[in-house]
């Protein structure tokens, strides 16, 4: 498994490029989709499924031309279907490559096992950021979103947004994971879960 992270849009989101010999999935692919698209292109490597971790529109903005290049499915948490189709007007002011998705074609509970490029691909609900924040963890790698940053967690006051929560979510599941997990958050640096445990000032 190789892990590529593109970095796309107005609010440097990470795009995640999860592949496995010729095929790959994608995971928050939030804006640019030129951008990701070059990328596949010259990897050579045909996508499979996109995941976003959560509704925002910096984690779902380029999600429409992904779709209509390569017919793939698109995956979100289900409790925050409500909010993806409510994205407010001004979003497209600033994210410049904004488009409105397509419906997701798969609604997760955050209880799943997915089976693809001979990878298993498990989903961990992790509410807060918002309601239907999603994990997503892959052999050693923990793909957070906006759960849990490098020294920090994300926002709680956002449409569907709980703090306290958010706080539960990274404290009950994502610290049950091993400490040696590499953490790729949907902005920022990577870490490690041991690291967010002994020096993340937010979850003391």
């Amino acid at each position: 498994m190789q892990i590529s992270n593109i970095i796309v849009g107005e609010l440097y989101t990470n795009c995640y490029i999860i592949s496995k010999n010729s095929e790959c999935v994608i995971i928050d692919p939030g804006a640019e989709p030129d951008k990701i698209i070059n990328f596949l292109e010259s990897m050579k490597l045909t996508p499979k499924l996109l995941i976003s971790t959560h509704y925002h529109a910096d984690h779902v903005g380029a999600v429409k031309k992904l779709i209509e290049k390569y017919d793939i499915q698109f995956a979100i948490g289900k409790n925050d279907l409500n909010f993806l189709d409510a994205q407010p007007a001004w979003v497209s002011n600033l994210i410049s490559t904004y488009e409105k998705p397509t419906s997701p074609d798969i609604l997760l509970l955050g209880e799943e096992t997915i089976n693809l490029l001979d990878l298993e691909i498990k989903i961990i609900s992790t509410p807060g950021h918002s309601p239907g924040s999603i994990c997503i963890y892959i052999e050693n790698s923990l793909f957070s979103g906006d759960t849990l940053f490098k020294n920090g967690i994300g926002r709680g006051d956002l449409p569907g947004g709980d703090i306290n929560q958010e706080i539960s979510s990274i404290k009950n599941l994502i610290f049950e994971l091993p400490d040696d997990i590499d953490v790729y958050p949907g902005h920022g640096e990577k870490t490690r879960i041991i690291n967010e445990k002994n020096d993340n000032v937010y979850l003391k």
